[in-house]
């Protein structure tokens, strides 16, 4: 074979390798569950916290959108349920109307809570004038929305202890300033226990929240 039919025959070869590179990168990315307003029912019968993307693929901010989007992806699908909703498609769009996905603008990603799955939790929304943030930037956007995530513990935890300091130094002050029998006395132990009696309600609530372990 001479020369040209070679570098001929590598060109062929080379643009026939073009469409299947489009298909893998219009592809969901590994993990993700492609979802529409019938296969919402996965979303909807789980006990799972889902991270779902709206986009489109005639939307050019969406192309731009999609190697954040499959980073984000890869740092979270180990430990969250990921869904992904082609708003191009019918069933796919009635989904988005029907949580009022819409009004994020396209593209978004918004996180379902397992105890309210026709609500969204918008946490990302890129209208393509600005550079999208870095995908570490929206994965910690989403641990922030999750109830029960690392920084929404830490969160209640330092609220707690604010509190339960507080009322100590009250009382020790209100101790040393004032007898047991005086009214002012009465009333701040009496508020200091309605205090204490909110904390511990507050406590016992964090556990019936769903809890997700960052490492």
């Amino acid at each position: 074979m001479t020369r040209i039919g070679t570098w001929l025959l590598r060109g062929i070869l080379f643009l026939a390798t073009l469409p299947s590179a489009q298909a893998d990168e219009s592809a969901a990315p590994a993990g993700v569950q492609e979802l529409d307003d019938d296969s919402y029912r996965l979303v909807e019968e789980s006990h799972d916290v889902w991270v779902i993307q709206f986009h489109s693929g005639m939307c050019g901010t969406c192309q731009t959108f999609q190697p954040t989007w499959r980073a984000v992806a890869e740092e979270l699908r180990e430990r969250l349920r990921l869904g992904s909703v082609n708003v191009d498609l019918e069933a796919g769009s009635s989904l988005a109307q029907r949580l009022n996905a819409f009004e994020n603008g396209i593209p978004s990603i918004a996180v379902v809570l397992p105890e309210r799955t026709d609500m969204l939790i918008k946490v990302f929304a890129w209208d393509g004038v600005d550079q999208p943030p870095q995908a570490a930037d929206i994965v910690t956007a989403i641990q922030a929305a999750i109830p029960g995530s690392r920084e929404q513990l830490l969160g209640n935890v330092w609220v707690v202890s604010g509190a339960a300091v507080l009322i100590f130094i009250l009382c020790s002050l209100e101790r040393c300033r004032s007898d047991a029998k005086r009214p002012a006395g009465r009333w701040l132990r009496w508020l200091s226990r309605g205090a204490a009696v909110v904390i511990l309600l507050r406590i016992m609530m964090l556990p019936n929240v769903p809890v997700v372990l960052w490492s």
